[in-house]
């Protein structure tokens, strides 16, 4: 199966210039804003940058920075040097921000494309516990700080590089800055923005869906989430969505963009299978019978038994280790406190309800569907009689 890496090979003659920016593109560019380039001072070529970052990363001694996720874009950061397509890119405005006292850890960086204009990106969350409930943690807050900081990073740009074409994107956590950093600007420069791109990121809360900021910024938006989404369904958006075939057996896995299928410029359209399009309706419906509070208690309480008594440290780890998961859930819901226990437990309820509801739902539209089907034999049976 062909992904990014064979796109670097099939597309990696051709300038931005000579072929404008992709879908494909937009998801390479995404993926570069989770390495450190703190090493750029001022702006850098992407041919002049790999060294540069090789003897940085060298020194650093971070686990993070010696995953194999970020080692998969490191590979594609090589190979991106050696193109036509990608060498002369030029790398700058790099920012990356933690705030431990507001829990906010806010990087991005931006493109240069020549002619035509700049692609922003920000970076999401990565395979960790910790960046998979900075997602969740979106589903029951108003904003995060993240969210302000992606406005105002954008908003410096727009004014840095004025009469340039806008690209905005981001991965996971990333994609939604993406949209909400647009949905923050004046008119004037929202107006300027060609493109964004949400590559499996959250969506939003009912209320910020309904603003008209929003819905004048979500006709430019193209949301590309794996056949099996986890992250991509949550929440509400009103985004064109592209859903798209991808190595992995879990939504964990197809998570990562370099797990995505590629085929020329764009990626493989692949149908949502009966048992995602069950999951995704499920917690749909779940987490519209959720206030916030629930959310919250929730998403900290799960996050927190995990951490405890699991080995996983990555969310791949999770299919390893399911059984014991549920029994450790299960043990440590009798330790809480009584108020908490007993929303917990509604929580958990409510899950397989939504999931009861759903699958009714789906049954009973099979029937109809099937009914349906019959009438047209039928009716003929009925008119011979008649003759």
């Amino acid at each position: 199966m062909n992904t990014i890496k064979n796109y670097l090979n099939w597309r990696g003659d051709l300038t931005f210039d000579q072929d404008p920016l992709n879908e494909v593109d937009n998801a390479i560019f995404s993926l570069l804003a989770y390495l450190d380039f703190s090493v750029v001072s001022g702006s850098a070529k992407i041919k002049d940058l790999v060294n540069m970052y090789s003897r940085y990363m060298d020194k650093t001694k971070s686990s993070y920075y010696h995953s194999k996720f970020i080692k998969g874009i490191e590979d594609i950061l090589e190979k991106m040097s050696t193109t036509n397509r990608f060498k002369d890119v030029w790398v700058s405005d790099y920012c990356d921000m933690l705030d431990e006292k507001n829990q906010t850890q806010f990087s991005a960086m931006c493109f240069i494309l020549g002619h035509t204009g700049i692609f922003v990106a920000f970076r999401g969350t990565d395979n960790s516990f910790v960046g998979f409930k900075e997602d969740f943690n979106m589903s029951y807050s108003q904003h995060v700080q993240g969210q302000l900081e992606a406005v105002k990073y954008l908003d410096y740009l727009m004014d840095k590089y004025k009469g340039s074409d806008v690209y905005v994107g981001g991965h996971s956590k990333g994609g939604n800055f993406a949209v909400y950093s647009v949905c923050g600007l004046k008119e004037d420069k929202r107006d300027r923005v060609i493109r964004i791109f949400n590559n499996d990121g959250p969506g939003f809360s009912k209320a910020f869906v309904e603003t008209k900021a929003y819905k004048d910024t979500s006709v430019k938006v193209k949301k590309i989430i794996p056949k099996d989404s986890i992250v991509g369904i949550l929440m509400d958006n009103e985004e064109e969505t592209k859903r798209v075939n991808a190595l992995g057996s879990t939504g964990f896995i197809q998570h990562d963009a370099q797990n995505w299928e590629v085929m020329g410029n764009e990626f493989v359209e692949e149908e949502c299978g009966e048992q995602a399009q069950f999951l995704d309706d499920t917690i749909r419906c779940w987490l519209s019978t959720l206030n916030d509070m629930e959310k919250a208690l929730f998403v900290n309480e799960m996050y927190n038994i995990i951490l405890m008594t699991t080995d996983a440290k990555k969310l791949s780890d999770i299919s390893e280790s399911k059984l014991r998961l549920t029994m450790n859930f299960i043990r440590n819901m009798k330790g809480l406190d009584p108020e908490k226990r007993e929303i917990m437990y509604g929580v958990v309820y409510r899950l397989f309800e939504s999931a009861s509801r759903v699958k009714r739902e789906k049954d009973l539209h099979k029937k109809l569907k099937k009914a349906k089907q019959k009438e047209p034999s039928l009716k003929s049976k009925s008119e011979k009689n008649s003759l």
